[in-house]
């Protein structure tokens, strides 16, 4: 990979090659051995931009690994999507960079994309002072909201195409409803998706506050603690890691690279925000 030492340059550059491949429909996934560090944070741009992965493997099973991960089958590139929500809600702990149309619009590249290939992304209604501006909505009456998902790809064939989804959201005015039919597998991978994307920059504590904030929207004790376990290995790498930087010259450590990548590349999906 050549050397890191100038820490800027080479966050820029592996940036620019991430970008590079996604522009051209390339999936880049990186591997580790696991008896060494390798700057896996540096490195992991390349892997998020084309939907690759980061993995750490053994010498011993290397072939086993590499044949895992070139069974995923690409079947589109450039994949972009837009998602569009009715102009009373907004989308939460998404940088503004990504959102349009007073929030209410959110644009997310992919670049290459397989079957298992998914996004999340949270969403609440905005503050009452903007509600009231709204003249045109009688909230007396108002049950259900539209949400619309654009998807913009290009096929293997290389054709450019464009897959349009809109569907209703009922709304609720009982907690206790909607928290009984929410559905564990969602905020479970959410947690993973939502726990990563804060430890990716730094921010530990806020990934061990959001974990106790998700796990505690389930209604069922059982399922908060079977969150809890299941989040454990993201856990125990972000708490090593936090513990690590309070001395001088820390380094990232790969696992928490590698598990903030296994953490995004699973299959996301949509929740409300409580």
């Amino acid at each position: 990979m050549g050397s890191t030492d100038g820490l800027e340059d080479a966050t820029a550059f592996y940036n620019t090659v991430g970008l590079y491949a996604q522009e051209h429909g390339v999936v880049v996934s990186v591997l580790s051995l696991v008896s060494s560090e390798c700057k896996l944070d540096l490195l992991s741009p390349i892997a998020e931009l084309t939907g690759g992965d980061i993995l750490r493997v053994d010498p011993l099973n290397l072939s086993k690994d590499f044949s895992s991960l070139v069974s995923e089958k690409i079947i589109a590139t450039s994949v972009v999507v837009k998602v569009r929500l009715h102009k009373v809600m907004k989308f939460t702990d998404i940088p503004e960079q990504y959102l349009s149309a007073d929030q209410s619009v959110y644009i997310q590249e992919v670049g290459s994309a397989s079957r298992d290939t998914n996004i999340t992304y949270k969403y609440t209604m905005k503050p009452v002072s903007q509600l009231e501006d709204m003249k045109d909505i009688d909230f007396k009456t108002f049950q259900a909201f539209p949400e619309q998902a654009q998807i913009e790809y290009v096929g293997l064939d290389g054709k450019k195409c464009v897959k349009i989804v809109t569907q209703l959201i009922n709304c609720s005015e009982s907690e206790e409803e909607a928290r009984e039919e929410m559905d564990y597998g969602v905020t479970r991978t959410c947690c993973g998706h939502t726990m990563a994307k804060y430890a990716k920059y730094g921010r530990y504590d806020e990934a061990m506050r959001r974990q106790k904030e998700l796990a505690k929207l389930h209604s069922r004790e059982e399922e908060a603690h079977q969150m809890e376990e299941e989040m454990l290995p993201m856990t125990m790498a972000i708490e090593k890691q936090a513990k690590e930087e309070k001395e001088p010259g820390a380094i990232k450590h790969d696992d928490l690279a590698t598990k903030i990548n296994q953490a995004m590349k699973k299959s996301q999906y949509l929740i409300p925000s409580s």
